[in-house]
């Protein structure tokens, strides 16, 4: 065929070259993708080390629990507030309960840690961890 115009897959019939986008059109969705990552990264740095105190906290009530057969309630709660204070968890000593049978020791507490983002809104963490471990004697 004579004169027929071939078209390669690279060009398009103005002969100018392909390009997927034009200049300045992938902008607003490597700002919206940033803003994505920063929001993510927000909420981590709000969430994990409430996280992270309630997990040390659950530590410490396990090993109260484990020596539980040679301490006293009294002594078990207090232990247990002293901590508390050390990874800021507002706790009284009336939310602790210690349950003890002849084989066990149950210790379980409530509470709840309020996270605020950005001042604009506000999430209430419940906690209730409950720890049992049997007793030993001797």
């Amino acid at each position: 065929m004579k004169g027929a115009k071939i078209l390669s897959v690279h060009s398009v019939p103005n002969n100018r070259p392909w390009r997927p986008r034009e200049r300045g059109e992938g902008r607003l969705g490597c700002v919206i993708w940033l803003l994505l990552a920063a929001a993510i990264i927000y909420v981590g740095w709000v969430v994990v080390p409430v996280k992270l105190a309630a997990s040390r906290f659950e530590d410490v009530m396990r090993e109260e629990a484990a020596f539980g057969s040679n301490r006293g309630n009294p002594q078990i709660i207090q232990e247990l507030l002293k901590a508390a204070q050390e990874q800021e968890i507002p706790i009284t000593k009336e939310q602790i309960e210690i349950v003890r049978t002849r084989e066990s020791i149950t210790i379980s507490v409530q509470y709840q840690k309020t996270l605020s983002f950005l001042g604009l809104y506000e999430y209430v963490w419940k906690f209730n961890p409950v720890v049992e471990r049997p007793l030993s004697f001797g």
